[in-house]
């Protein structure tokens, strides 16, 4: 490759032509500066050959289709070296998630479970959106079998704070709050931090946490429906005078009512139990989670 700036007698075009590996670069980072910038030598060396145009311009191009490939080559081998396989790859990710450090802390089983789900979606190309999904059904299943035996203080803190998320998203987009109450398979949860405040998001990354911890450390009773049958009649009683009996007995199928109102009646739900006298909110709040603890 015996050629330079100054001497050479290239047309801007054919320059053009020939560093377009350089675009690697953007995308690329470290590893494809390297790739695209032997590709763009390779390609000036090649543009100074005495050929015709037409062989000179298919050699450079397949030069630069190369670069492209042997980058993305490249790159994997040095994930994998890095992160190692794709359940390492996966676990890496995963662990950006102050939650799931927690549950690979405290039961190490379940997050066993969540990294080979995910691992194996991704073996399986599945979409973004597909991975999210899975990730977020994993978790809310487990969030949902911890909540009902959590410690007394992290169950009203749980309550409390998934009031505050429907409100705030539910003032920005209704079906977005039902999206968040009734999660669609196929559709990707919806980012919280698009709709709930910071200190909110933080406080539910944290009450989670607590959630889990709890209930695995100490597991408490969940209460038959005899045992707070009139706590439940006494908010029943409350829901139906604010909403009406009919849009009540719907909540048995929430997609017959309008996402707005379903989402006013669930924050309701749990700001009546969240108001009853002390010795029977934890034990109606364990009860209502628990009703959602195998969805």
């Amino acid at each position: 490759m015996d050629w330079s700036f100054h001497k050479t007698k290239l047309k801007w075009y054919e320059y053009a032509w020939a560093v377009l590996p350089i675009g690697v670069v953007a995308v690329g980072g470290a590893i494809g500066g390297l790739c695209g910038g032997a590709a763009a030598a390779i390609n000036i060396s090649l543009m100074h050959r005495p050929w015709p145009a037409l062989p000179k311009y298919a050699a450079t191009g397949v030069v630069s289709l190369a670069s492209v490939a042997i980058y993305f080559v490249v790159a994997k081998i040095a994930v994998t070296m890095i992160y190692g396989g794709p359940a390492d790859q996966v676990a890496h990710e995963l662990r950006k998630s102050p939650l799931f450090v927690t549950i690979e802390r405290v039961s190490p089983q379940d997050a066993a479970a969540i990294r080979d789900g995910v691992t194996q979606a991704v073996e399986q190309h599945k979409s973004q959106g597909e991975v999210a999904y899975l990730v977020e059904s994993h978790v809310g299943a487990l969030l949902r079998k911890y909540v009902p035996v959590a410690s007394d203080q992290a169950i009203t803190d749980f309550a409390s704070v998934t009031t505050l998320e429907i409100d705030q998203i539910g003032a920005k987009d209704a079906k977005a709050c039902y999206r968040f109450l009734y999660p669609q398979p196929g559709l990707p949860p919806i980012n919280l931090t698009t709709y709930v405040s910071t200190e909110v998001s933080q406080r539910e990354i944290e009450v989670s946490d607590t959630i889990v911890e709890t209930a695995i450390a100490d597991p408490q009773h969940v209460p038959a429906r005899a045992e707070v049958t009139e706590a439940l009649n006494q908010i029943g009683r409350q829901l139906t005078t604010d909403f009406g009996a009919s849009n009540v007995g719907a909540l048995l199928n929430p997609a017959t009512i309008e996402p707005a109102t379903v989402c006013a009646m669930i924050s309701s739900l749990y700001k009546d139990a969240l108001s009853l006298p002390a010795a029977e909110r934890v034990p109606t709040l364990r009860f209502l989670f628990a009703q959602n603890a195998g969805a």
